[in-house]
């Protein structure tokens, strides 16, 4: 019988605020409303948060948050994208049949070398 121990590991996590052009190309970037218009970010900020696993990063959390100008009149905006990074070395990678048949042709492998 042996004796399994989880692997340990050291996670930590940093923010720091976006600079204005940042936060304004950010919010300028948002996706549109169903009837697109003209919109200009009027004030905007955001925050960038890290978090490391391992020295490696593991998640991080863009938050937004303006105001913008709509031919409708000034609207506030917030968006939280979350992005969590797993599986991280698995190399994990499907190939279609007929990509993988012409990777194994011997035209292919002496184009490669």
């Amino acid at each position: 019988m042996s004796n399994q121990y989880p692997r340990m590991t050291s996670i930590s996590s940093c923010a720091g605020g976006l600079g204005a052009e940042s936060a304004r190309d950010a919010v300028n970037s948002l996706p549109k409303s169903r009837a697109p218009m003209p919109m200009k970010a009027i004030s905007s900020s955001g925050i960038l948060r890290l978090w490391l696993e391992d020295g490696l990063l593991h998640k991080y959390v863009l938050t937004v948050v303006g105001s913008v100008f709509l031919s409708i009149g000034k609207k506030e905006i917030k968006k939280i994208s979350t992005v969590t990074i797993t599986d991280v070395g698995s190399r994990n990678v499907k190939i279609p049949a007929n990509a993988k048949a012409k990777l194994e042709t011997e035209q292919w492998k002496e184009t490669v070398q």
